[in-house]
């Protein structure tokens, strides 16, 4: 949600005066987002290492690198996709949006196979 709402900043009308307090509301809320994002983050990566741990304690660490390879693929492959579909749409936003979702695969995903008795 955050990472939609953050996309969505490029929806407030921009003012050519630098005392209008638009760029006000505009630092305000990108830094709500990014606050938002950052200690959600957080959780997700306390979250996956601590069930990888309970889940494969004879294969911690090989499981471990599987979430240090996804998170580095993602890192490398975001900003691409990022560029890609700013550069199709011609807009910020359908990066934002894209990213919205594949986030809420992963969300939908995660509701599926987590293990009911870490619940």
């Amino acid at each position: 949600m955050a990472t939609v709402g953050f996309g969505s900043l490029t929806l407030i009308p921009a003012s050519k005066a630098p005392e209008c307090d638009t760029h006000d509301l505009f630092f305000l809320l990108a830094m709500t987002a990014r606050v938002i994002q950052g200690m959600a983050d957080a959780f997700v990566i306390t979250t996956c290492f601590s069930v990888v741990a309970i889940e494969f304690p004879v294969y911690t660490e090989r499981y471990v690198g599987y979430i240090e390879i996804a998170y580095g693929l993602g890192w490398m492959l975001g900003p691409l996709l990022g560029f890609v579909l700013m550069q199709i749409f011609n807009s910020v936003m359908y990066a934002f949006y894209a990213q919205g979702v594949l986030l809420a695969i992963g969300l939908l995903f995660v509701l599926v196979t987590f293990p009911s008795h870490l619940n």
